[in-house]
């Protein structure tokens, strides 16, 4: 005999040496006791609350950039704890979800849905995939060398900035130097994540600088002032003949001087914001 929420008493037959299933809606039960065909009571005196929910389940994901990781939501009904099953890369994963929200922390990849089973082992089938894309492999390094700035190479935009100001935003892994300064990239790959490199400080010691000097194969001219839109350059051996010249653009030039005869030459450096007789001659020793 028992009662439901409170109600009338009612009773249901159990055979014999035998056990009773069947199927109950959420309330609260009050078992009061059994009695036997003899007429014996055996009292029970027990109250049962069952509240059962159907498990459903709702998620979504979003990105980290920093941390290079995805947050999955997940918004649940049924009894806590709830347990996910799950295929990644192509080996089958369990996940224990304690409470509803719940925040899952996990790496990009391709993940397979496969059920979600609560406490009370109601099961509901999801069936699906999900695709997180990859970030970028690796933050990017920047490093000097041969009068240019390097770093990874790939098929996204790069974002040149010197001093905090973009100067360059078509050239890919490598740039030229632009005088003195903070230099950094800016990487921004296809999820639209922003990867800052490293920073590199460059402090020539004068406006025009000419290195390696002497010189054996190329050396490198930087100049680290207000040329106006060019400047221009020659080198002049000690006949007087000009054995090279150029206009350059940029802050820096690359000659290669590596056949080049042996000795002693001059470079003539003019801008384009001096007067015609204004230049700059440095001594270039070709070894």
């Amino acid at each position: 005999m028992y009662t439901f929420n409170g109600g009338s008493v009612d009773s249901f037959m159990i055979t014999p040496n035998g056990n009773k299933t069947f199927t109950v809606t959420n309330g609260n039960y009050s078992l009061l006791y059994i009695r036997d065909t003899a007429g014996c009571i055996h009292n029970i005196n027990q109250d049962i609350q069952i509240n059962y929910a159907p498990v459903t389940v709702n998620y979504d994901a979003t990105r980290h950039c920093d941390t290079r990781s995805y947050e999955m939501h997940f918004n649940l009904t049924g009894t806590a704890p709830w347990q996910l099953s799950y295929v990644y890369n192509n080996k089958p994963y369990t996940e224990i979800l304690h409470n509803t929200p719940f925040v899952w922390v996990i790496e990009a990849g391709t993940y397979y849905l496969e059920s979600i089973k609560d406490s009370n082992n109601c099961v509901l089938e999801i069936n699906k995939t999900e695709t997180l894309p990859y970030f970028l492999s690796d933050f990017p390094t920047l490093y000097y060398k041969d009068n240019h700035l390097y770093t990874i190479q790939t098929a996204y935009q790069y974002l040149w900035y010197k001093d905090e100001v973009l100067i360059d935003d078509v050239s890919k892994q490598q740039i030229p130097v632009y005088g003195n300064g903070v230099y950094q990239v800016l990487i921004i790959d296809s999820l639209g994540c922003n990867n800052w490199s490293n920073k590199i400080t460059l402090d020539y010691p004068s406006n025009i600088n000419v290195f390696p000097n002497p010189v054996s194969s190329v050396t490198n001219i930087v100049v680290n002032d207000i040329y106006g839109d060019f400047w221009t350059y020659a080198i002049v051996d000690l006949k007087g003949f000009v054995i090279e010249s150029g206009e350059v653009n940029t802050p820096s030039k690359t000659i290669d001087m590596k056949n080049y005869a042996q000795g002693v030459y001059s470079l003539m450096i003019h801008y384009e914001n001096q007067s015609p007789k204004q230049k700059s001659v440095i001594r270039l020793l070709k070894q």
